[in-house]
């Protein structure tokens, strides 16, 4: 009975240890990742200037259009752009709907430019009724080389 008692002590004290040691573990490797998509974001920032968007057009739930990739030494691997579509009636414009827009598997070589087409998730700009004469407004707001582990 004593060894019983024994062994059962063990086996909580190596289940607490198991979880505690899990815990701690995961608070580690989960504070990598976000140093890791920190840095990551701020590269991306500093590399957005290197891409020249060109012959854009917008169709609903796409935009298509070419990628030039001005910088020296990065592959882009795909792009997130911003838009904000606003409905103009004579000279005053409003901002009517803003949604963003995913260019994925887009490989682009230092020096070289791709075409793409981005589609949009979730963004209300599909839905507008315009009233007037619509204008959009595209921010490329996130560029990444091929990692796919961080979105910002």
């Amino acid at each position: 009975m004593a060894a019983l008692k024994t062994t059962l002590k063990i086996l909580v004290v190596l289940f607490v240890v198991y979880l505690v040691g899990g815990t701690l573990l995961e608070n580690h490797f989960e504070k990598a990742q976000q140093d890791r998509c920190a840095a990551l974001e701020q590269e991306s920032n500093e590399l957005l200037p290197h891409l020249v968007i060109g012959n854009l057009m917008i169709r609903g739930p796409s935009i298509s259009g070419r990628l030039s990739n001005n910088s020296h030494s990065h592959v882009y691997g795909e792009a997130v752009f911003n838009v904000a579509a606003s409905d103009c009636i004579g000279s005053g414009c409003s901002v009517v709907g803003r949604g963003n827009y995913f260019a994925r598997n887009v490989s682009i070589p230092p020096g070289e430019a791709r075409d793409f087409i981005a589609t949009a998730t979730g963004n209300e700009i599909q839905r507008i009724s315009p009233q007037g004469q619509m204008q959009y407004a595209v921010e490329l707001t996130t560029v990444n080389w091929g990692r796919q582990e961080c979105y910002f």
